[in-house]
């Protein structure tokens, strides 16, 4: 193989390896359906339950994580630790709105 053709095989690689990396964190966004059967175990809900999906950090002082929930709906969890139950675990809506899943009613709120 030419030097030429190894390259151009390695610059048309990169996009798809690229694209690929990509198109795997948005399979890890959490569905509503998920939060829905977590929001069953009530108080018995940690911060392990969300292990695997991706978050940004935006707490100081205390832990707080940011998970992308689809439609355009996140989840919040606080606490002073992550070895400790969380303090709130919050669904909350483009427009700022937000409920403790372990809670208050999903459904309802998904609806209003």
């Amino acid at each position: 193989m030419s030097k030429k053709f190894k390259i151009t095989i390695i610059l048309c690689l990169i996009p798809l390896l690229l694209f690929t990396s990509c198109q795997s964190e948005n399979e890890k966004i959490i569905n509503l359906d998920l939060i829905k059967s977590l929001s069953e175990k009530k108080d018995d809900l940690t911060w392990k339950d969300f292990d695997g999906y991706p978050f940004e950090v935006i707490g100081f002082g205390s832990y707080i994580r940011k998970y992308t929930v689809e439609d355009n709906y996140h989840l919040l969890i606080s606490g002073t630790s992550v070895n400790d139950k969380p303090r709130y675990i919050y669904l909350v809506k483009p427009s700022g709105e937000r409920i403790d899943i372990r809670y208050d009613d999903i459904d309802q709120f998904l609806l209003e």
